[in-house]
């Protein structure tokens, strides 16, 4: 069935970035029930993430779906197209170089689980 397109202009789209308008750093607080080091790389990533505008408001929470907090729905061709900045985010900022595979399954995956595998891969 495959992975839906996301873009700019579909209601999906306005829903995820309207919910994570509602969140504040507050938010944030979450990731402290995690390891700390789990906590750190999300906080790192999302500081990152802040610092290149690649969400309105990119506090992404643990259970958040891995494959829109790393801008994977989005079409290849689309202007809105976030994927390669992500990408960088996690291999040239963060220093560790993910496999292919690891992008192509992250529809598979919560926002807590993808920065494990990162830290294992590191």
């Amino acid at each position: 069935m495959g992975m839906p397109f996301i873009g700019p202009d579909t209601k999906a789209y306005k829903d995820i970035i309207n919910q994570l308008k509602e969140r504040s750093e507050v938010d944030l607080k979450e990731w402290d029930n995690y390891p700390e080091e789990i906590s750190k790389l999300a906080k790192r990533i999302i500081e990152l993430y802040k610092k290149k505008n690649l969400w309105p408001n990119p506090i992404f929470l643990p259970q958040d779906p891995a494959d829109i907090a790393f801008c994977l729905r989005f079409d290849l061709t689309d202007k809105y197209d976030l994927l390669p900045e992500s990408m960088g985010v996690v291999e040239k900022n963060i220093g560790v170089e993910m496999e292919e595979d690891f992008w192509d399954n992250l529809h598979k995956y919560k926002f807590n689980q993808a920065i494990e595998m990162i830290i294992k891969r590191a």
